[in-house]
């Protein structure tokens, strides 16, 4: 990543969210904001529930006043950890020039996704032959693969989210 520096944010707004990071990074190039902030349980879920109709819309960006700064911005990756009374939660916020330059960067996490493709193929072969033989041996229903096979977006974005649920957001690097 290009120079990332600790920042002063004071107050990142978007949607009905008016949010106080206590941790908070930026590329030197203002492309790229990093920040961890504490929420209750109701809050977390409105974020949630936020990210996640975000996503399932064919736009993904929307508008981020940060500090006094307006921004067309999308999210990256968010995690969270649950503590006893709230969570903390990192988020990534990507403005859109980013996605919008001929040759964007390049970041490790990117790396990851040949392993994936390869691993998220064996599933689905694996899978594949599991619903066959539970087939074969009536257990399944035409009509049951079906309904196992058809699963909201809602739900998968709900579940990638709960990849990068940590112990505690603050022990890792911005």
């Amino acid at each position: 990543m290009k120079g990332v520096r600790l920042m002063e944010i004071k107050s990142i707004k978007f949607g009905d969210f008016d949010i106080k990071p206590y941790n908070a990074f930026k590329e030197d190039d203002a492309l790229l904001y990093i920040f961890n902030y504490k929420a209750s349980h109701g809050e977390f879920e409105k974020f949630k529930e936020y990210v996640l109709e975000n996503d399932s819309r064919s736009e993904k960006y929307f508008q981020v006043r940060i500090n006094n700064d307006d921004f067309t911005m999308r999210f990256g990756i968010i995690g969270y950890s649950e503590h006893e009374e709230y969570y903390k939660i990192h988020v990534a916020l990507v403005d859109q020039r980013v996605d919008e330059e001929e040759k964007p960067a390049l970041y490790l996490h990117k790396e990851v996704q040949p392993n994936l493709i390869k691993d998220y193929v064996k599933q689905k072969i694996v899978i594949g032959k599991l619903i066959d033989t539970l087939k074969e041996n009536k257990i399944l229903t035409d009509e049951q693969v079906d309904e196992i096979f058809n699963v909201p977006t809602k739900e998968i974005r709900s579940n990638h989210l709960d990849l990068y649920k940590v112990d505690d957001v603050d022990d890792y690097e911005m």
